[in-house]
């Protein structure tokens, strides 16, 4: 007998009771750890209590090769004994998941959130570093004297900034050490296996990442700027050259910072959770790119002015590189030299000597200005390089300039396609459920005209689109809910729906089970004011359980004359509880109940419903729902027994009491017709808040044009600029002619006597004026055209048409100097510009595709359809066939499906519109013309709208009637063979208002259920393109298993007067009896012709006497007149004919 272990751990026993059970189970268990963590720990223990000897060799030498390959260097486990092989004990110890957490508590999670946290703190150290590293280049300074220094305070601030971000560099190296990483084998699996052991993480980030990382750490701009390199003499070469070793380390760190951004956008959505981060994180590149390049733009024009310097130097005997150098600038020899060189009129802002694309830098003198001044000017200018994609430079054949434009000109148009990109993705995420809702309500409007809808009835549709695009935003509540697990969703209704669902008397004893399985398939449904909800009478298809709003419920007994029940229901509420007595009841039925009341909403309601199906679903499979103590608590709450009861106590109060019951009913009547006619006042006094409401849909359209065109704002800027600079021209003269006051330049001091003696001595008409004495800078032109002077009307309109200049251009074509408000204006122009464009580009393309949206999908289903034809080598007579239709379809919906918007609408716009459309197409059927209008919606509900061109075989004889057609447009063929029979033939035209496949009635109002669908009588084929509605057989069938009306007999001899199947019949039975009556006639005649012969044989025979040779004549002669004999004739009667079956060549 086999060995049995058994081994104890706490309360549960793990019992092994084969040798050969313990080997598969080992090798299945370690196999799929990944799987089975607690398995496998249950495993291990069994393991450590010396299970390990019941296993072969084999078994062991295969766990220990598996383990050998997954686990990831080892660590000796001391805390529990083990025996048998040492190796494999230790390899054992490593492969639970638990003994991860005691490897060492210093190893962080990649994915953990303190490391999520780090790395957001590390991307904020990372992009001030970005920044901070160009501020390195506006530290050299040109001197008043021809010589470079460099800028004290900007270097100790910047190095100080520098060394705090260097230091977060050096803490990520640390950290790197001490994170843990995934192991690649264990990928395939989930999300991988962790690996914690410090030794193989050093080692992997030491051949990876480390030298990059540490690369990016060394503190290159503090050792370029605080420790001269090379020989002090060589001033370019320590002052300028030597600064561009610094963009190697920038470079290397905006490839991390990169990486970085993107592992946090994948990982955590910092970038990708909202749309307008990505797009303002975008905007920041930009800004950060027009940061560096106006920072090599200054470098640059530094490096230009001090080679300038050197070749003039070079020429000049007298001359030495180090008199550059303002550390130097008192030296004799210098001093002696300085007046009598060249190099202040060559290397001044002259033409003597190409500048190229530092040109304005120099004629600026942007070298000697402050920080702010020449910041803001370096700013502006590469925001511009980088927005004109470098169109507007004008470079020197200088190689260093030829390649910087070429950088800017690619650079430029990278950062501008993905600002573009980036900001289209954010219109798209704000606006795409606005777009979706305008898109549809663009079809809407083109159904409704279409199908000629009254303009109530748009009114409706319109209000109702309105209010649910209010209450959702576009949001589908039901697919965000199908994309969450089971366990969140049900917690989600359970937290919505709960309260509700126990609301109800029935469903407030049930246990959370049953609850949860309600709550799960309740629907949201909303509807405005004076949706009708519910009718008496229809088929009660859900029930409404009530979240807001208030709706009026009454009924009047089925039609009963005097009665009248009436209630308000409202938040907590619920209706529509036929159809729980018809969910509990233990007898399989597909007749669904009928409703009791009508219910009306009274303002807009917002409620969650149960359709039958899922309401019998429960009811099936919670057997706890047809206990009778439910049934008898549901009875005492339902509004349903409530009025049956009241019924039964008003009948016997009739027979006790009858003329005193008929004052008082007629009494409360009175009262509540006058309650109703009040509530009604109050209601339609009520605002429904939708005029209110539509007024946001202009806040969520986006962009308008008039927000984009921001000219006016940016013009009269511009022109108050323009004043503030002609005013500060006038100041710096005033101040430097002793005469002058502040006070002069007042219009109301005009006329004094001192301003009048200074004015026309004064320098600021030929200084301030439009020379080149004073630069203006940007409102150079308004200085030029006197635009300060001018009447409103001149000066506003151009004003707003430099403003819409300076937009469109995103300020390509401005000129600035150094002035600090004009940089400042100038990048305020050229952001504003960036965005207002990619928001104008934006929308544009929104209104494109939203007016364009069915057009393109129409293509896009064209060109599917013309590969499909082609891979399926279609004959050229399909594939134009196919065609036609499709243009044929398109041309008469443009692309609108009209059941999904059908599908939108709620049930009580969905039956007038049907009813509209379709209920005069449905009274043409004689059979349908006597039917209510109960039925009648019930049918028109249920059709559905078909097309089709010329020659299209809709209905072929033979094949099975699937559908009953109502024609609206279009004539169509109809005939018949009778099965084929030889020589029967009968052929009609039906057009608008007649219908076809009149087959399906007869088998609809059987009361033997059938599942065989009854096939063709007639061919009918399309003369012209053809509009109709189709009435399916499986909803026929619906319809006339609700409505019993339909199987009376007075509707069954109409139906078959005006059938065209019926009228065929009746042919063939006239024709069958038109032939049995002539052949009686036939034979009556001859009956009566022979009679006249005998009698005239007779008269013969008497005048001869009787002869005997008479007989023998008479015989003769009377052969020959009759051809065959009467009694033969009278002997057989003309049998009855059978029913027609077409089917059969033996019928009449």
């Amino acid at each position: 007998m086999p060995e049995t272990t058994v081994v104890t751990r706490g309360s549960c026993n793990y019992g092994l009771r084969k040798r050969e059970h313990i080997e598969n189970t080992v090798i299945g268990f370690c196999y799929l750890k990944v799987f089975a963590t607690h398995t496998c720990t249950h495993f291990r223990f069994l393991y450590e209590q010396n299970v390990q000897s019941l296993l072969p060799y084999d078994v062991t030498e295969y766990l220990q090769m598996r383990f050998d390959a997954d686990v990831e260097t080892p660590e000796p486990d001391t805390s529990s004994p083990k025996t048998g092989d040492p190796k494999l004990g230790k390899k054992l110890s490593r492969v639970f998941s638990e003994d991860y957490k005691k490897t060492d508590e210093t190893i962080l999670d990649p994915r953990g959130k303190s490391m999520n946290q780090w790395n957001h703190l590390f991307l904020i150290a990372a992009l001030i570093s970005l920044a901070v590293d160009p501020l390195f280049f506006y530290l050299p300074v040109v001197g008043e004297d021809m010589c470079l220094k460099e800028d004290k305070t900007l270097k100790i601030t910047v190095t100080l900034i520098r060394t705090i971000v260097d230091i977060f560099y050096a803490i990520k190296i640390y950290v790197r050490f001490r994170t843990a990483y995934v192991a690649p084998s264990s990928r395939l699996l989930g999300r991988g296996e962790l690996i914690l052991d410090s030794s193989s993480i050093s080692e992997r980030y030491i051949k990876g990442e480390f030298w990059l990382d540490f690369l990016a750490t060394l503190p290159i701009p503090q050792v370029m700027t605080w420790f001269h390199i090379v020989d002090k003499s060589e001033m370019m070469s320590t002052k300028t050259s030597v600064l561009y070793f610094i963009m190697i380390q920038f470079f290397l760190r905006l490839y991390l910072t990169f990486r970085l951004g993107s592992h946090i956008s994948k990982q955590a959505g910092l970038v990708a959770n909202v749309a307008w981060v990505g797009a303002a994180y975008n905007l920041v590149l930009f800004m950060l790119a027009a940061h560096v390049i106006g920072s090599m733009w200054y470098l640059l024009a530094i490096e230009r002015q001090g080679l300038c310097w050197v070749q003039i130097c070079d020429v000049e005997t007298e001359c030495k590189h180090r008199y550059f150098d303002c550390v130097n600038v008192n030296l004799p020899l210098r001093e002696a030299w300085y007046p009598t060189s060249n190099v202040t009129s060559i290397c001044a802002a002259t033409d003597d000597y190409q500048y190229g694309l530092v040109e304005d830098a120099v004629n600026y003198k942007v070298a000697s200005a402050n920080f702010l001044k020449k910041y803001f000017y370096c700013l502006w200018w590469g925001l511009r390089g980088l927005s004109s994609a470098g169109q507007e430079l004008q470079a020197s054949p200088f190689l260093a300039e030829s390649v910087f434009c070429i950088l800017i000109g690619i650079t430029g148009l990278i950062l501008f396609a993905l600002l573009i990109g980036n900001m289209q993705q954010y219109l798209d995420s704000r606006t795409k459920r606005l777009e979706e809702y305008r898109v549809k309500r663009m079809d809407t409007e083109q159904w409704m005209h279409h199908r000629h809808l009254p303009h109530e009835l748009r009114e409706r549709v319109r209000k109702h689109d309105l209010y649910k695009w209010i209450t959702t935003r576009g949001v589908d509540e039901e697919e965000i809910l199908k994309a969450l697990p089971q366990d969140i969703r049900r917690d989600i209704k359970r937290y919505v729906c709960a309260e509700l669902v126990r609301r109800v008397p029935l469903f407030d004893q049930m246990d959370e089970r049953t609850i949860d399985a309600i709550c799960e398939r309740l629907k949201p449904v909303i509807s405005t004011g004076g949706t009708c909800l519910v009718r008496e009478g229809d088929p009660t298809n859900e029930m409404l359980f009530i979240m807001r709003g208030h709706l009026d419920s009454y009924t009047t007994g089925g039609g009963r004359s005097g009665f009248f029940n009436q209630c308000e229901i409202g938040p907590g509420d619920f209706c529509g509880e036929e159809l729980l007595t018809w969910a509990l009841d233990p007898r399989p039925s597909v007749i669904i109940p009928s409703s009791t009341r009508t219910v009306t909403s009274i303002s807009e309601v917002e409620a969650f419903a149960l359709t039958s199906k899922d309401l019998k679903f429960v009811a099936t499979q919670f057997r706890k729902l047809h206990s009778k103590k439910l049934r008898h608590t549901f009875r005492v709450h339902s509004h349903q027994w409530r009025t049956w009861a009241a019924c039964f106590i008003q009948a016997a109060w009739k027979r006790y009491k009858r003329r005193k019951e008929a004052s008082l009913l007629k009494a409360k009547e009175t009262s509540s017709i006058h309650n109703i006619s009040k509530r009604m006042n109050r209601s339609n006094r009520k605002e429904t808040g939708l005029s209110m409401l539509a007024t946001s849909l202009r806040r969520e359209r986006g962009f308008d044009i008039d927000d984009i065109i921001r000219s006016p704002v940016i013009g009269s800027m511009w022109y108050l600029l323009a004043i503030e600079r002609q005013g500060l021209c006038w100041v710096q003269i005033c101040d430097d002619e002793t005469e002058c006051k502040h006070r002069y330049f007042d219009c109301v001091n005009v006329n004094l006597p001192l301003r009048e003696a200074w004015y026309p001595t004064s320098n600021v008409t030929s200084i301030c004026a439009a020379t080149d004495d004073y630069q203006y800078g940007l409102v150079e032109d308004a200085v030029n055209y006197k635009v300060a002077s001018a009447n409103f009307l001149k000066k506003y309109f151009y004003c707003l048409w430099w403003g819409l200049r300076g937009l469109s251009s995103a300020g390509q074509e401005l000129q600035a100097s150094p002035f600090l408000a004009e940089s400042v204006f100038c990048i305020l122009i050229g952001i504003t510009g960036l965005i207002l464009f990619a928001l104008l580009i934006g929308n544009m393309q929104q209104y494109l595709d939203s007016r364009t949206k069915r057009l393109e999908e129409y293509r896009v289903k064209r060109m599917d359809t013309e590969q499909w034809m082609h891979h399926r080598h279609l004959p050229h007579e399909l594939r134009e066939r196919v065609r036609k239709h499709d243009l044929y379809k398109w041309i008469t919906t443009r692309g609108v499906d009209e059941e999904e918007i059908l599908k939108a609408l709620p049930q009580d716009i969905r039956r007038d519109i049907k009813r509209y459309v379709c209920a005069e197409l449905v009274r043409r059927v004689p059979l349908f013309d006597q039917m209510d209008e109960r039925t009648i919606d019930a049918i028109c509900e249920r059709l559905k709208p078909v097309i089709s061109t010329g020659g299209t075989c809709l209905v072929r004889e033979g094949d099975p009637t699937n559908e009953m057609l109502f024609i609206m447009r279009g004539h169509l063929d109809s005939y018949t063979t009778g099965g084929g029979r030889s020589g029967f033939f009968n052929q009609c035209e039906i057009g608008p208002g007649d219908f076809c496949g009149e087959e399906l009635l007869t088998w609809a109002l059987d009361p033997r259920p059938s599942v065989i669908i009854p096939s063709s009588t007639r061919t009918v084929t399309s003369i012209s393109e053809v509009e109709a509605f189709a009435l399916t057989s499986k909803d026929l069938k619906f319809v006339a298993t609700q409505f019993r009306k339909l199987h009376s007999k007075k509707l069954r001899h109409t139906f078959r007067v005006h059938s065209h199947q019926w009228r065929t019949w009746a042919a063939c039975f006239i024709q069958a009896a038109w032939k049995r009556y002539k052949r009686r006639k036939e034979a009556s005649l001859l009956k009566a012709k022979e009679t006249s012969s005998t009698h005239n044989i007779s008269k013969r025979m008497n005048r001869s006497n009787r002869k005997e040779t008479g007989v023998s004549m008479l015989a003769t002669s009377l052969r020959r007149e009759r051809g065959f004999d009467i009694d033969d004739i009278i002997r057989s009667p003309v049998p009855k004919p059978k029913d027609p079956e077409f089917l059969d060549d033996s019928s009449p």
